[in-house]
């Protein structure tokens, strides 16, 4: 009895100890605890108030601290697509316009808000050239004049994605105002290196690419060189007088060009010593010159090669596509784990996937917020004929895919950052040392990754939202993160363009169905 009087007597004091009251402890949880001292009390009661205000202080402390959440450590991306799903825009960030499904829209939610996109976003650009079909431009920013890391070319009926990762195409020049590879760095090899180039022509068709850079480059092709009588002389490479002398053998200088504009009722020129006529500097010449002393042609600017394959086309799991980086295995696959949130979001049962790697048992990966570890042998991931002990490997998973049924959405992707950072410490820096580098420029990459690793063990779970400290490089620099940024795009690429095709198809057999019956 005299021990349940102790413990009531500070929570609930008789009138003699504390004739009035008032409130202490005005954010505590702990409502017991918030009527506790008078304003006229001895030193003995004093000190009781302070003995529990300091523990009512302690409960403030740890009911009010922030739970680590699986939301510290992942990053959302809202996948947006422009122009008839030509262009697409990795975010961060919510777009209430594109976020609708359907009703009215406002001019003044047209657009993506006004923020720093120098961070975590990407822009998928895929150029319009008549007669050709160019390769997509992957770049770091929110435009098609961002940064370009990486070059996509895909094969007939989506069977494998090309990805080339090159530190080179960020060069100026190098992919020009239109989005393509400039026919000045094209690189005819055989080898997976190879780069086709795109020129200028004389003429453009409507619709196409780079319209003020078409008519400034076909601008200087007509204008060679000043006038050297005051005004502006134009030499038109077209015209029959001067054209005719132009294709010939005979190097062209300023007392031929004299006697061509005599001929044309002009004022003659003296003539002198011959000297070949030399252009005023232009975009055509002005190509930067990336090869060596020892070397001829263009250089080669790809410095990496990563393959996408849709690896079981006909079989009863579409939904599969496999990548290699640095001797590990990466898979898109399907899941059922995540669902769209709207009304009809169960339609889209079959349009969700995830991103797993293939690691070895014998890494010791300890399993953490959005790291899942499953067997390869449930999974059905086994497709190597090499492997015949599947239960010597599992998969980590490191990001999700959630399509979406807004009209201008395409999804939402969940990157695991944490899970990236521990996977790429773990099993990436084990295995580099083992893995063939013939490229120079993996150098710098690689240390750039290293220093990612190197302290991905003392990082905590908000560390990649936290500016980064100097001499430090951010997760989503890395050639990793980038990787899986390209081939989530080509994977969501191809699922939509399947789902088209074979719409159109069955439209087409129910419309043949209809004429025949």
């Amino acid at each position: 009895m005299d021990h349940a009087r102790a413990v009531e007597l500070p929570l609930h004091p008789k009138k003699d100890d504390a004739p009035q009251f008032e409130t202490l402890l005005v954010n505590s949880p702990v409502d017991s605890m918030r009527t506790l001292s008078s304003p006229a009390r001895t030193d003995t009661d004093a000190t009781v108030v302070e003995h529990y205000n300091t523990a009512a202080a302690k409960l403030d402390s740890l009911a009010l601290a922030p739970t680590p959440t699986i939301s510290d450590s992942k990053t959302v991306y809202n996948i947006y697509h422009k122009k008839e799903r030509r262009h697409f825009v990795v975010t961060p960030h919510t777009s209430e316009f594109r976020e609708k499904f359907c009703g009215p829209r406002t001019k003044k939610e047209s657009k993506l808000a006004k923020v720093d996109f120098q961070t975590g976003h990407y822009y998928l650009h895929q150029p319009c050239l008549s007669f050709h079909d160019p390769p997509r431009i992957l770049r770091r920013g929110n435009s098609k004049h961002s940064t370009p890391i990486c070059i996509i070319n895909n094969s007939f009926l989506w069977k494998r994605w090309k990805l080339q990762f090159g530190t080179q195409l960020a060069n100026e020049g190098v992919i020009d105002p239109r989005g393509v590879v400039s026919k000045q760095y094209a690189l005819k090899s055989n080898d997976e290196f190879g780069v086709k180039g795109y020129g200028v022509r004389s003429w453009r068709m409507f619709g196409e690419s780079g319209k003020d850079y078409h008519r400034k480059v076909n601008g200087e092709k007509g204008n060679l060189r000043p006038t050297t009588n005051g005004s502006e002389m134009t030499t038109n490479l077209s015209s029959p007088s001067i054209s005719s002398k132009t294709n010939s053998t005979e190097p062209v200088s300023e007392s031929n060009l004299a006697t061509l504009s005599n001929n044309s009722g002009t004022a003659a020129v003296s003539t002198g010593p011959i000297k070949p006529l030399t252009a005023q500097p232009s975009i055509l010449s002005t190509a930067t010159t990336m090869v060596g002393a020892d070397q001829t042609g263009p250089a080669r600017i790809i410095d990496e090669v990563v393959y996408l394959d849709w690896t079981a086309p006909l079989s009863t799991k579409t939904r599969r596509y496999h990548f290699q980086y640095k001797g590990i295995d990466f898979y898109w696959v399907g899941t059922g784990t995540v669902k769209e949130q709207r009304s009809w979001g169960w339609m889209l049962r079959f349009h969700h996937l995830k991103l797993v790697a293939r690691t070895s048992l014998r890494d010791h990966i300890a399993p953490e917020m959005g790291l899942k570890n499953t067997n390869t042998s449930d999974t059905g991931l086994n497709l190597s004929s090499k492997t015949s002990e599947p239960t010597e490997y599992r998969d980590v998973c490191l990001g999700k895919y959630t399509s979406s049924l807004a009209a201008e959405k395409a999804g939402t992707l969940e990157l695991y950052d944490a899970a990236i950072r521990r996977f790429a410490h773990d099993s990436l820096e084990s295995s580099s040392d083992s893995m063939p580098d013939p490229q120079a420029g993996r150098e710098e990459r690689n240390s750039e990754e290293e220093v990612i690793m190197s302290t991905s063990a003392s990082a905590t779970p908000n560390a990649i939202s936290a500016p980064p400290a100097p001499g430090q490089t951010t997760l989503q620099g890395t050639r990793l993160y980038d990787i899986i940024i390209a081939t989530s795009l080509c994977m969501l690429i191809g699922e939509q363009q399947k789902r088209q095709t074979l719409a159109a198809v069955l439209e087409v057999g129910a419309a043949g169905g209809d004429a025949g019956g």
